[in-house]
């Protein structure tokens, strides 16, 4: 469903032109490399923290 000037219009999914059937093999990939950006960032963070709170303390 989209909304423009007002009006609404549906959209059926096989017509939109996108290729749904790909959506699956995205899936993993997409889920690797999210916790591969987490990881990264808590790593920081508690290497970070620790410091600070070494030093602060």
């Amino acid at each position: 469903m989209r909304r423009c000037s007002g009006r609404r219009y549906e959209t059926d999914s096989h017509q939109s032109g996108y290729p749904w059937g790909e959506i699956p093999s995205l899936l993993l990939p997409a889920y690797g490399e999210t916790w591969l950006m987490v990881a990264i960032v808590m790593l920081f963070v508690v290497t970070q923290g620790g410091l600070v709170g070494v030093v602060l303390f």
